[in-house]
């Protein structure tokens, strides 16, 4: 039962508040370095084209337009095939699901990003290419388990993490 407001429960509520407030600030530290760390890449990369390679600075500006670009389009065509992944999943439309990540592997392919970030567009076409093979292959072997197994891991692999850019693994 509640007994109110005693001292053991003010000190629980305040350690439970002062606990809340160090996770917080852990997650706001977490996040400022992540972007820190991108940005310190992003201006190195920057400076190494215009004072080591004499790229002229309108070059790094197009890159970077190119890459936003490259990226919110990225996002669109994740989020699609995220749907379409979503709809095999529960055994709905299989087949046009599969031609659509078809569909969408080639805009993938398709997009236009810089030759600095040809490595993650690389990594992002070799993991739409599994996803959609594993798709086909559910969609050929009619709806089995086994693939949708195979399914639901590769589609985790389409996401690229900053970790797997900054460190990839190498698959033996």
């Amino acid at each position: 039962m509640l007994q109110g407001f005693n001292v053991e429960n003010l000190v629980i509520l305040f350690a439970a508040v002062f606990i809340l407030y160090l996770a917080f600030k852990f997650l706001k530290g977490i996040l400022k370095l992540i972007i820190t760390v991108i940005l310190i890449f992003t201006v190195g990369i920057s400076l190494y084209n215009i004072f080591i390679v004499q790229k002229p600075l309108s070059y790094e500006i197009d890159r970077y337009k190119t890459d936003l670009a490259y990226f919110k389009s990225m996002s669109s065509i994740n989020k699609e095939a995220f749907n379409a992944l979503k709809e095999i999943k529960e055994n709905k439309n299989i087949p046009e699901n599969a031609d659509k990540l078809k569909e969408l592997e080639k805009r993938a392919e398709g997009l236009n990003h810089s030759r600095e970030s040809s490595f993650i567009h690389n990594g992002y076409i070799v993991n739409f290419k599994k996803l959609t093979a594993a798709a086909e292959a559910y969609k050929t072997a009619g709806a089995s388990m086994e693939y949708l197994e195979e399914l639901s891991a590769m589609s985790d692999d389409i996401n690229i993490k900053l970790k797997d850019i900054l460190f990839p693994k190498e698959k033996h």
